[in-house]
């Protein structure tokens, strides 16, 4: 790929026509991410979404997803490739990350959609999300060290809180998620491991 671009991925619908993450763009800030989802919604919304440069088609982003992506194989053979200790989530953060800190691009074609079977992050069971958890700190904990500080405990109240909301509400409406926290509350400290 010309203009050093090594990892590049493209708009992504689902069969049904909505939308799906492609990209992070900017990269979610450890504190946010331990806050928590309307936190991130919040946040969200004074992002600004990733535009080309004049004269190239491809936008710059801080990760791009790793369904549908275009690789520079000498790019990715340099930084030693995917992470093996991230085994189904955050490998594409942890190798976009890791190409960029090289000095490679990491982008988006916002030209072409393509339609990409599932959203593996929207799945709802909790090994997924277990994962998510773990691979994510992991990720923060390495590429953001100041993190090491604060993520730990936060997410730990974050937990905390919602066991409680969740144990709350149990007995008017079932939802699956108590057992799920209890499970996260414990393993935090751990890493999720």
């Amino acid at each position: 790929m010309k203009n050093n671009w090594a990892w590049v991925n493209f708009r992504q619908t689902s069969f049904e026509g909505r939308a799906q993450d492609s990209f992070e763009h900017p990269l979610m800030p450890p504190w946010v991410f331990a806050a928590g989802n309307q936190v991130f919604a919040a946040w969200q919304k004074f992002q600004r979404p990733p535009k080309p440069l004049p004269g190239e088609r491809i936008a710059a982003v801080d990760a791009a997803h790793s369904s549908c992506a275009l690789v520079n194989l000498e790019a990715f053979r340099a930084v030693d490739g995917f992470d093996l200790e991230f085994w189904q989530c955050q490998s594409d953060v942890d190798l976009s990350l890791r190409l960029r800190e090289r000095g490679h691009r990491v982008g988006v074609d916002l030209s072409y959609t393509i339609k990409h079977h599932g959203a593996g992050g929207k799945t709802g069971q909790f090994a997924r999300v277990h994962d998510l958890y773990r691979a994510r700190l992991r990720l923060y904990e390495r590429a953001y060290p100041r993190s090491r500080h604060y993520l730990r405990p936060t997410l730990l109240v974050r937990h905390a809180l919602e066991l409680i909301w969740f144990a709350l509400i149990a007995p008017f409406k079932k939802d699956g998620r108590l057992r799920s926290r209890l499970e996260l509350l414990k393993g935090v400290w751990k890493g999720y491991r």
